[in-house]
């Protein structure tokens, strides 16, 4: 956990497998909570997706961020390219992240995004994820 000035922030990031060759498909999301009592419910949804996550093919690794006095949560990861949109759809349609995206609309609120793009490394670039994050309309 890190102290920034007034921001209590916290970071975890998990390799999965090794990452072969490049390209890769990042998928990066931004989830603000929007009350401080759906915070237990978020953590224990984010833990159940984490180890759906750590199970699932094409993933090489993925971690999450939090902003935890302003309630907001980043959340990106990484998977090998080939094959990647199919294994994507696939984790997102089942299990674990299938139930916290049916209560997402109760827990955030509103404002969340979601952002897709190519890379050729392997590696969590934090700084392009916010970038993009940033860029995207909330739904």
């Amino acid at each position: 956990m890190n102290f920034e000035g007034n921001i209590v922030s916290m970071e975890q990031m998990f390799n999965v497998s090794a990452p072969g060759e490049g390209p890769f498909l990042c998928v990066a999301t931004y989830l603000p909570l929007a009350k401080w009592r759906h915070l237990f419910k978020f953590i224990g949804l984010s833990n159940r997706v984490s180890a759906q996550m750590k199970k699932t093919p094409g993933v090489v690794r993925f971690g999450l961020r939090a902003n935890l006095l302003g309630k907001e949560f980043w959340t990106c990861s990484v998977w090998r390219a080939e094959g990647a949109e199919f294994a994507v759809q696939d984790f997102t349609e089942a299990g674990s992240h299938r139930d916290a995206v049916a209560q997402s609309p109760a827990l955030t609120d509103g404002t969340e995004a979601f952002a897709r793009w190519t890379s050729a490394s392997p590696e969590i670039d934090w700084a392009e994820a916010l970038r993009r994050l940033a860029a995207k309309p909330s739904r």
